[in-house]
């Protein structure tokens, strides 16, 4: 290929979206406004320095510093610390939410007043506030590294796999991932935290303009299914409108996400039209009440048991939470398999077995466990089923039987643990099945465990149960 034609091809792919916000290190703050301020007080004003940053530690959140030589001031800030929202400050261009003041020092006739922002926190860049724009980009910390579309990236002549396009009717996101070496997305796994792993975009199809509330629903539920892709709660932060390349408002509200911490999922290691779709799915369920409330429930239960929020325990009791919602909103609601009035007399077991069955997904436990645990199951032939197992281990912790908390405590934590892995692997695929997804998983209970050698297709769209 000549010089002219690799130009050119270079020249056809998408520029690489980049961040609207300075950060080459996880965790490193993010300033948004150094300068002169006016602190509001009934009617009095007074005019000072401060330094406005978002911190990610100790405190994830905005955070302001004034240093005055001024009495007046440091005994205005000590008198209402109680009540700051007496307090006001009035920058132009910056909206600001309420002031919690944390520490108020005098050191030598030098004040030091420290504080935090209440969301929100959104500095407009015009001469006027504008809520409209012609796109809208944000941020994600800590998302997962999957192999997408080829982009082009702006600083140099490199291609990167980087793109993810998920359709949604009027709108499209663009995801592009902005980790340009391993060493900057291990810094994140091995120090913990926050780091900018990529940035997206928000674009009208029909060329209009976007209101930043609108955009504000839609990323709310995109956080949430990003948070199912990646396995860890994902938000969308320092939402930015622009129009052409000039930002126009920058949003720097605090939301909440955990740091970062290994979380498996269902995700595989190729990004493809099918996953893309699912997001449409995902947002037409979100525009109904009660699908958005058992939607966002089911995935904060998947999300905290996957975290290992109170332990093996706390993970199966979320876990059992899910299957009774799913059961009732998949098999009574949308397949009509059983009546309301016949699914409240059904034992979990056999709920969490009707699930499976609608998945194509055997009640035994997969083969290699099987295997693993064969001395275990010789011993007592019910080790091998899944739902029975399941619900006996939490309803040893939820009711407190002694009979069955002794046969439990009996089990080696391994055989819990992989009960636990069906478990969260099995949300997942009915979650996935919800969402009508026809693509690929990344297995949690495969024989292969090297990345990408444990994908299949999900099981209800093939004949071979998948294992």
């Amino acid at each position: 290929m000549s010089t002219e034609e690799l130009d050119a091809y270079f020249a056809s792919l998408p520029a690489r979206l980049e961040p609207t916000i300075s950060m080459e290190k996880p965790n490193v703050p993010i300033p948004i406004y150094k300068g002169l301020i006016s602190v509001i007080h009934e009617e009095k004003s007074i005019e000072c320095s401060i330094d406005i940053v978002f911190t990610w530690f100790p405190r994830r959140g905005v955070e302001f510093t004034i240093e005055d030589n001024r009495p007046e001031l440091y005994h205005l800030f000590y008198r209402y610390m109680d009540d700051p929202s007496l307090i006001k400050f009035q920058i132009t261009g910056l909206e600001f939410g309420q002031l919690l003041c944390r520490n108020i020092l005098d050191e030598n006739g030098k004040y030091f007043i420290t504080g935090l922002i209440k969301p929100p926190v959104v500095q407009y860049k015009l001469s006027r506030r504008c809520d409209n724009a012609e796109k809208v980009e944000f941020h994600l910390f800590n998302f997962s590294d999957i192999i997408g579309n080829l982009v082009r990236k702006i600083d140099s002549r490199g291609i990167s796999s980087a793109r993810l396009v998920f359709p949604m009717g009027n709108f499209e996101i663009l995801v592009d991932s902005v980790l340009n070496s391993f060493t900057h997305q291990a810094q994140t796994a091995n120090y913990g935290g926050y780091g900018l792993t990529h940035v997206g975009r928000l674009i009208s199809k029909s060329n209009k303009t976007i209101d930043q509330d609108v955009a504000d629903n839609i990323l709310q539920h995109f956080s949430l299914f990003s948070s199912f892709l990646a396995g860890r709660r994902i938000y969308t932060f320092f939402k930015t409108g622009k129009e052409a390349d000039e930002n126009i408002w920058t949003e720097y509200s605090n939301y909440s996400q955990d740091p970062y911490s290994y979380a498996p999922s269902w995700l595989p290691q190729q990004f493809d039209e099918k996953i893309g779709y699912i997001w449409e799915k995902f947002y037409r369920l979100c525009q109904d009440d009660y699908n958005r409330e058992s939607l966002y429930l089911v995935i904060h239960w998947y999300l905290s048991a996957n975290k290992g929020s109170g332990g093996l325990e706390g993970s199966i009791i979320l876990l059992q939470n899910a299957f009774e919602l799913l059961f009732r909103w998949i098999a009574v609601e949308q397949n009509k398999m059983v009546s309301d009035e016949g699914g409240d007399t059904l034992r979990a077991s056999d709920k969490i077995r009707m699930l499976l069955y609608l998945i194509n997904r055997g009640t035994d436990l997969p083969i290699q466990y099987q295997e693993q645990f064969r001395n275990l199951i010789k011993l007592d032939r019910s080790l091998i089923d899944f739902p029975y197992l399941f619900t006996e281990i939490r309803n040893s912790y939820v009711h407190s039987n002694r009979k069955k908390r002794k046969k439990i405590s009996r089990l080696p934590t391994a055989y819990l643990d992989t009960i636990l892995t069906c478990g969260l692997y099995y949300v997942e695929l009915l979650i996935l099945y919800l969402l009508e997804y026809e693509g690929k998983v990344a297995q949690r209970i495969p024989s292969n465990k090297w990345r990408g050698g444990n994908e299949a297709f999900v099981p209800w769209v093939k004949s071979n149960i998948i294992e």
